[in-house]
């Protein structure tokens, strides 16, 4: 993403891009209108991929393949989750989809923002950093294997998703987290007041300043301190990295 939306993000100020205003909604405000669960079903349109389709449909799709007119414009149900986003960080007064483009026009119907296939992908992109939220990874299984070799790529695959299931950090940690790790308590109402970013942000810091700190314990009482030098030292935990 473009460096210069970090401070945007810091700041918790109005993204500005191509002329149209992405706004900086917090938490709590996601929570009270829709729910931060629907709310992450309505994203999952800026999340899919091509890898993503040729995964779930078993096909290759050639270089002249749009997603954003082939499946996005294509499909009511996605329509209707993207101009759901799109109202609640864009606010326009009015939505118009046609099988080319969604057009953003405000009170008077005059256009705010035309989102097609040449920048969907840059939008999608700031609208994911904003939240938190990021591309669906997919890992497609090599050409031409055996049907034993197909067998054991997809119990080692089904293994990985069991154990990244066990292993998931959910939203309601990372919020506990960021009230309760640290130093200093950080009201609730304080964290919820933040955009996604922020508080995922607060987040990483913590956990990263903690680590630090285990370290540097470590390393005194072993006379080692190699494990918090360079990109191991605190200041490079604070350090904001994509």
């Amino acid at each position: 993403m473009n460096n210069n939306y970090y401070l945007d993000l810091v700041t918790m100020d109005i993204i500005k891009y191509q002329g149209v205003s992405i706004y900086p909604i917090s938490f709590k405000e996601i929570k009270e209108t829709i729910g931060y669960e629907v709310f992450s079903q309505c994203m999952f349109p800026f999340c899919i991929t091509k890898d993503y389709i040729e995964y779930v449909n078993n096909c290759e799709l050639d270089s002249s393949f749009s997603l954003f007119e082939e499946i996005i414009l294509k499909d009511k149900d996605m329509i209707k989750l993207v101009s759901i986003i799109l109202s609640i960080f864009c606010k326009p007064e009015h939505i118009y989809t046609d099988d080319k483009r969604i057009t953003l026009c405000d009170d008077k119907d005059n256009v705010m923002f035309v989102l097609n296939r040449d920048n969907f992908e840059e939008f999608s992109e700031i609208l994911l950093k904003l939240n938190g939220k990021s591309k669906l990874k997919v890992e497609k299984p090599p050409k031409n294997m055996s049907d034993r070799q197909r067998d054991v790529w997809e119990k080692l695959q089904a293994g990985r998703k069991r154990e990244e299931k066990k292993n998931e950090v959910h939203f309601y940690d990372i919020l506990n987290v960021c009230e309760f790790a640290g130093q200093y308590r950080i009201p609730i109402s304080e964290i919820e007041s933040w955009t996604i970013w922020k508080i995922l942000n607060c987040y990483n810091a913590k956990i990263g300043l903690k680590s630090y700190d285990d370290n540097l314990a470590i390393g005194l009482v072993a006379h080692d301190l190699k494990d918090i030098q360079g990109n191991n030292h605190w200041l490079k935990k604070l350090m904001i990295r994509d």
